[in-house]
């Protein structure tokens, strides 16, 4: 069993404001700050106005996946002035030549004929076939697989083409120790290496190494769009959260059709049973109901009296129980209905 992550609180209102760097993709308010003492970047977030417990569906998802084997970016809670939000280390770091490469530029890059829209549609089928058709993107196949499972559980249905996506790093070593034609300026090349117009050539020449992001940006779970006066509708019966969870859908579809995350699970086991049976198994391994309890009861425990208007209502926190609860038995449904 994995020992689960307690929630830490953070009151960041001294850290340094980084609002110099380029925003990110996504609606919720998010500021960048760094921790004057590591000098390392953090990314704050709130939850929309609407959906007021949203940041805390992004710190339990978080803290829920680390419990069951998952590889999550890790939120925490934190305060920025008079501010309320979720708190996370940045991706990827620059300074060590790594690049975020969102999953919508790798389909636009490598998927002739991929529609970029506002929000474009994808399928797993084409997302496997990128990966399988791309020598470094093959073993993210099963990362992939994690996600959806994850989101699963957690009722995720947020993962567009910008909540995925792979950390792409500039192999400095591997290029030192190339023969690299004396008469061109080293410097130079190191720093268009990072110009976006030149990675196509550095990537033919194996300049770089790929890594699957952690899953992050999980907000849109757990109930979250339910209002407060509404949760006790299923709280006290669960015949109306099992009819929440058919609902809902997955951001990623079947070919061209969205459905429920359990059928989509079902339907990708149906073509690859042993990349996800494993994964499954795993889950069932390190599930356990006390630790998910504490994890969701001790979440707010350390908010401070003035922001006591900010934490989980205890029906909600039984709500989040429940719905996690049910969606690990159906995502074991999964394997066991064989």
């Amino acid at each position: 069993m994995i020992k689960p992550k307690p929630t830490q609180f953070n009151d960041i209102s001294n850290w340094n404001d980084q609002q110099w760097l380029m925003p990110t993709i996504g609606s919720r308010n998010k500021s960048f700050v760094e921790d004057p003492t590591t000098r390392l970047l953090y990314f704050f977030k709130e939850s929309k106005q609407t959906y007021p417990s949203e940041f805390w569906s992004e710190i339990i998802a978080s803290k829920v996946g680390h419990s069951l084997g998952y590889n999550l970016l890790d939120y925490n809670v934190a305060v920025l002035g008079q501010r309320v939000g979720c708190l996370c280390k940045i991706m990827h770091d620059e300074s060590l030549y790594e690049d975020l490469v969102h999953g919508v530029n790798i389909l636009k890059e490598k998927l002739p004929g991929f529609e970029i829209t506002d929000r474009p549609k994808v399928s797993y089928q084409q997302i496997i076939k990128v990966f399988k058709g791309d020598k470094n993107l093959k073993e993210f196949i099963i990362p992939m697989i994690e996600t959806i499972l994850f989101d699963a559980i957690v009722g995720n249905t947020d993962r567009h083409t910008e909540n995925w996506g792979i950390i792409r790093t500039f192999d400095i070593d591997k290029f030192l120790a190339s023969e690299a034609p004396k008469e061109q300026n080293l410097l130079q090349r190191i720093f268009t290496s990072f110009v976006k117009s030149y990675h196509r050539i550095l990537e033919k020449q194996g300049e770089f190494t790929y890594t699957f992001t952690p899953i992050f940006d999980s907000g849109s779970s757990l109930g979250r769009e339910i209002p407060e006066g509404r949760i006790i509708e299923y709280t006290s019966n669960t015949q109306n959260i099992n009819k929440y969870i058919d609902k809902g859908w997955h951001e990623i579809r079947w070919n061209d059709e969205k459905i429920n995350p359990f059928e989509l699970i079902k339907n990708i086991r149906k073509i690859g049973k042993n990349s996800v049976d494993p994964i499954i198994k795993r889950t069932i391994n390190n599930f356990s109901k006390p630790v998910i309890e504490k994890i969701i009861n001790n979440a707010d425990i350390d908010i401070p009296q003035n922001f006591i208007h900010a934490k989980l209502s205890l029906q909600r926190k039984e709500f989040i129980k429940q719905l996690i609860f049910l969606r690990v038995e159906r995502l074991i449904n999964c394997i066991e209905s064989d």
